[in-house]
């Protein structure tokens, strides 16, 4: 869809099996159909059936229920659960939580340094090897090799552990984890669902052996953990904790097993790849990079975040830093634009009737609406013809220490976040296919391809980006909306934020990273974008780490 809106601008439409949708890529016009106001487009549960795949029996979730008026629903149900899914992430409870990210990156920064102390040669060893002329197996001497999405996965599995329940779920400490393997699997299930419509039924018709072991495995693995916070419920701090206080307004009766287990699955996986990826991503994009690296090298350095000769152990990460490290914000917004975790966004259904989202652009009734994250992200109208560049100063350009902050975890403007970020949300919250390109290019909305192919609108943006923006001033970009923006936003995106600072941040300040020769640099991990269920690396991310300080 990325080079369709490179082709055919912020709005075009495309076949989806028997129905047309609406590409919009278009930030003015993605503002109207995801935030609340007369243009709002709501999300049909249809549209999202197939991650109800995860639970057994399926039940609607946080994710996957109506908005009110769509499918028959009164949205209430969606309603109940976001307000206690957002009581999790005031920031009494995510202060509470901040400990256990700093706890956990700690532990595998710990292991990192005996991975690349074991890489080091005794002196008759390296006599021996010199000798033969031969080199280390694993790699350079002082480095460890390693598949960064397997560190990431496992850091946001055990955060997911504490704030869904409570509990260390053990991915980090241990060597294998059981649970990490199980939430592997149901994403492929649910991938596999999403990709193809008539899986469902074939697999009735024909049983896959391996997926249904591995599902009711999955199936007792959840519900033993919902039994148990039933029997002794976790903190308030904790997802389990807040669903177990709310009233199903259907029946006026607290939720049952089967629906605290489909809200529950949900944050275990929804949650944990997201935000796995996303780290994996912006690591390995800056270890591509040497000149931002150095730049985030400097501004830890400038807080004592930075291991050096001399501060052999920095400080720990705190509260207070959340967001007062500017370019830190920018390398995490520029690794989301370029690899948005939820690639293929947010569908929603035309419900109403016809919307007339701008003049001359109708959307007929009963018509999908789709906003694409990753493609938003390309868009060469909205960031340049550089978009396909690792380019944090972008996020900088326009911008100043003093700006407000927002509420989603960035300042809308670029300036500071801090603890006081999440006292406005103290308390709760508000209220796929083949493309037809005859069809494409007969529709694109408001786009009319130049006579050499090239958008006029994205041709207008280059010769602005060149001319310094409009006006002659450079403009500050569009945030990339990688968590949504509306009442349908991430409800959990305050936590995957501090994750993202407070990871990259302590891996960084205390490990040397470098892609491993075989991913083939930048462009190599370009090529290895792959949707599957996120946008994944395909074939994990092989990285070489060291201590900055030995």
């Amino acid at each position: 869809m990325a080079e369709w809106t490179a082709k055919y601008g912020g709005v075009f439409r495309i076949r989806m099996l028997s129905k047309w949708a609406v590409i919009v890529t278009d930030p003015t016009l993605v503002r109207a159909v995801l935030q609340a106001s007369k243009t709002y487009v709501p999300k049909d549960g249809r549209l999202y059936a197939p991650i109800e795949a995860a639970s057994h029996p399926r039940k609607p979730n946080i994710l996957s229920s109506s908005d009110a008026g769509a499918n028959g629903s009164d949205g209430r149900y969606w309603a109940a659960v976001r307000g206690a899914w957002m009581k999790c992430f005031t920031s009494t409870n995510l202060k509470r939580v901040l400990p256990t990210v700093v706890s956990l990156c700690e532990r595998i920064i710990e292991q990192q340094v005996a991975a690349a102390a074991a890489t080091q040669p005794t002196a008759a060893a390296a006599a021996a090897e010199a000798a033969a002329g031969a080199a280390a197996a694993a790699g350079p001497a002082g480095w460890s090799s390693i598949n960064l999405c397997q560190i990431t996965d496992r850091i946001t599995l055990d955060v997911i552990g504490e704030v869904a329940y409570g509990r260390d779920f053990g991915a980090v400490s241990q060597k294998r984890s059981r649970y990490l393997e199980l939430v592997s699997g149901m994403l492929a299930v649910m991938h596999e669902e999403m990709s193809h419509p008539m899986l469902r039924l074939l697999r009735q018709l024909r049983p896959d052996k391996q997926k249904t072991q591995l599902a009711r495995e999955w199936n007792e693995a959840s519900a033993a953990e919902v039994r148990a916070a039933m029997a002794d419920p976790p903190g308030e701090h904790t997802i389990a904790g807040q669903l177990l206080q709310v009233v199903d307004p259907a029946t006026g009766a607290p939720l049952t097993l089967d629906q605290l287990k489909a809200e529950l699955v949900i944050a275990a996986l929804a949650g944990f790849e997201t935000t796995s990826m996303a780290l994996s991503w912006t690591l390995g994009a800056l270890a591509c990079h040497p000149a931002a690296l150095q730049k985030l090298e400097q501004e830890l350095d400038s807080v004592g975040l930075l291991a050096t000769p001399a501060n052999p152990k920095p400080a720990a990460f705190t509260w207070q830093l959340l967001g007062k490290l500017q370019f830190l914000q920018a390398v995490i917004r520029e690794g989301l634009r370029l690899f948005s975790p939820a690639a293929n966004g947010s569908f929603r259904m035309n419900i109403a009737g016809d919307l007339q989202l701008k003049p001359g652009l109708v959307i007929p009734k009963d018509t999908i609406v789709g906003v694409p994250f990753f493609a938003f992200g390309h868009n060469p109208e909205t960031y340049g013809p550089d978009v396909e560049a690792f380019r944090p100063e972008r996020w900088l350009v326009g911008r100043s220490s003093s700006s407000s902050s927002s509420r989603n975890g960035f300042s809308s403007s670029g300036g500071s976040m801090d603890g006081a970020l999440y006292s406005s949300i103290d308390g709760g919250s508000a209220s796929l296919s083949s493309m037809d390109a005859q069809a494409a290019d007969a529709d694109a909305i408001g786009s009319s391809s130049a006579a050499d192919g090239t958008a006029p609108a994205a041709a207008a943006a280059a010769a602005a980006a060149a001319a310094g923006g409009k006006g002659g001033r450079q403009q500050a970009p569009n945030d990339p909306w990688s968590f949504s923006i509306g009442p349908r936003d991430c409800a959990g995106q305050a936590l995957a934020r501090i994750e993202l600072q407070v990871v990259i941040a302590m891996l960084v300040g205390q490990l040397q990273l470098q892609l491993h020769p075989s991913v083939g640099g930048w462009q190599g991990l370009l090529q290895r974008r792959m949707y599957h269920t996120t946008l994944q690396v395909e074939g994990g991310l092989p990285m070489l780490l060291r201590p900055r300080v030995p």
